[in-house]
C-alpha cells in the first residue's frame, strides 16, 4: 500500500542489501548440503506465508510468521544456556539479557499512548509512513464516524492521491461529499470508483464493498430531475451485482450472524431489489443490527421502506419517527430522498389514529427546530391522516 517504496532501478543502494541476502542465503544452502546437517529444517515453519502453495495476504503471513519467531526466541534461549556455563562470560550474558528487556521495556512504555483510541493509534501509523493510501483511508472513517466530515474528506482525498486506482477510497469521497450536499464532487467520486472496479464475469466474485458506489451514485443523479433514467439504469446495475453479492454475504453471515457490514449491505440490496420472499430476512437483519450497534438513521430509514412495502403503515411510521429522532443536517438529503419513496408509495387506507398526537407534535418541532426535515415529518402527518398537518408539513417542503 506505499508504506515501502518500490524498487524501479539497478543503481537502489536497497539492491546491495537484497544481494547480500541472497549470497549467504547461497552460502547456508551449501553448508547445510555438505556438511550433512538438518538445518534445512528450520526452512519449514516459514512455508505457509512462503506463497508458494497458495497466496496469502500480508495479515495473515504476519500472523503465520508467529511460529517460526518461537523457534528463534528457544535458539536464543538456548545460546544464552551455553554462554553461561563459561565463567567469564555469565556476566557479561546477564548484562546484555538486562539491557534488551529495559530496552524493550521503554519501548512499550512509549507505545503504550498510542492505544489510547483510534485515533491515536492511526496517527502513530501515519508517523511512521506517510504513503500508507490504508492508514489515510482508515482516519477518514474514523473522522466520519464523528461526523467530522469536513477533515475526513481531507484524508480521503489524500488516499486517492496517494494511490489512484483505490476503489473504495473513491467511494467513501463520493459519500462524504454526499452528506456534504456537495453532489458534483460526490459524482466524480462515484464514477471514477465505477470505472476502477473490474468488469464481472461469470464464475468470478463480485467484490461487495463496490457495489455501494451503484447505488449512491443513483442517488446523487436522482436529485437531478432530468436525468432519472441515468438514475434508474444505475440502480438496475446495482441490484443485478446485488444479487450476485447477496451470495456472498448469506455465506458471510453463516460464518459470522454478527458481521456488521453484511447485514446491512444485504438488507439494503434486498429492500432495493423487491425481493418479497427475502423481505423477513432483511427485516430480521436489520433488527439484529440494532442490536449490536448503536441506532442508525440508515437503518431505521431502511425499516421504514421495507414494512412500507409490506404495508404495514403503523411499523413503518414507528421506524420513520426514529429516523427522524437521529436526524442531523447531514441525514438532510437521505431522508428526504426516503420521504419521497414513503409518499408515493401511501395508499391513505390505514388509519393509525392513536399515533396522530405524536406525529402533530413531530410537525412543530420540524417548523421550530429542523426546517430541513419538514419533509419526513409531512409523512409522518400523512400515514396518520392529519389534515392541518399537511399544510404545516408542506411549509418549505422540497
Amino acid at each position: 500500500m506505499g508504506t515501502i517504496p518500490l524498487v524501479t532501478s539497478l543503481s537502489d543502494p536497497r539492491n546491495l542489501a537484497t544481494l547480500l541476502l541472497v549470497s549467504c542465503l547461497i552460502l547456508l544452502v551449501l553448508y547445510a548440503v555438505f556438511a550433512e546437517e538438518a538445518l534445512s529444517f528450520l526452512v519449514l515453519p516459514f512455508l505457509p506465508a512462503s506463497n508458494l502453495f497458495f497466496p496469502v495476504g500480508f495479515v495473515v503471513a504476519e500472523r503465520v510468521l508467529y511460529a517460526p519467531s518461537i523457534g528463534y526466541c528457544l535458539l536464543v534461549a538456548k545460546a544464552m544456556e551455553r554462554l553461561q556455563a563459561n565463567r567469564t562470560r555469565k556476566y557479561v550474558v546477564r548484562v546484555i539479557f538486562a539491557i534488551i528487556l529495559l530496552l524493550h521495556a521503554g519501548k512499550t512504555i512509549q507505545r503504550n499512548p498510542d492505544w489510547d483510541s483510534n485515533h491515536s493509534l492511526i496517527n502513530s501509523a501515519l508517523k511512521v509512513t506517510q504513503n500508507n493510501a490504508l492508514m489515510w483511508n482508515i482516519k477518514g472513517h474514523a473522522l466520519k464516524k464523528e461526523n467530522r466530515l469536513e477533515d475526513a474528506i481531507t484524508y480521503f482525498n489524500k488516499a486517492t492521491t496517494l494511490q489512484p486506482d483505490y476503489i473504495n477510497a473513491w467511494i467513501n469521497v463520493g459519500s462524504t461529499y454526499q452528506e456534504l450536499r456537495k453532489l458534483d464532487e460526490a459524482e466524480v467520486g462515484y464514477r471514477r470508483a465505477i470505472e476502477l472496479m473490474p468488469q464481472p464475469r461469470k464464475g468470478e466474485q463480485i467484490d461487495p464493498k463496490h457495489l455501494p458506489g451503484y447505488l449512491n451514485l443513483a442517488h446523487v443523479i436522482q436529485q437531478n430531475k432530468s436525468r432519472l433514467i441515468e438514475a434508474e439504469e444505475l440502480a438496475k446495475e446495482a441490484i443485478r451485482r446485488g444479487r450476485e453479492a447477496n451470495k456472498y454475504f448469506d455465506h458471510a453471515l453463516q460464518i459470522d450472524p454478527h458481521h456488521k457490514k453484511s447485514l446491512l449491505q444485504s438488507a439494503l440490496y434486498i429492500q432495493e431489489s423487491g425481493n418479497v420472499a427475502r423481505r423477513q430476512d432483511a427485516i430480521m437483519r436489520l433488527k439484529k443490527l440494532l442490536e449490536i450497534d448503536p441506532p442508525s438513521v440508515q437503518v431505521y430509514s431502511t425499516l421504514a421502506l421495507i414494512f412500507m412495502d409490506d404495508e404495514d403503515t403503523s411499523a413503518a411510521l414507528h421506524y420513520y419517527q426514529k429516523a427522524l429522532e437521529g436526524y442531523t443536517v447531514y441525514h438532510e438529503d437521505e431522508l428526504r430522498m426516503t420521504s419521497k419513496v414513503v409518499a408515493r408509495r401511501l395508499r391513505g387506507d390505514i388509519p393509525a389514529p392513536r399515533t396522530a398526537q405524536t406525529a402533530t407534535g413531530a410537525v412543530r418541532m420540524a417548523c421550530i427546530e429542523r426546517t430541513g426535515a419538514v419533509c419526513g415529518h409531512y409523512v409522518a402527518c400523512r400515514l396518520c391522516h392529519i389534515p392541518q398537518g399537511y399544510r404545516m408539513g408542506t411549509v418549505g417542503s422540497p
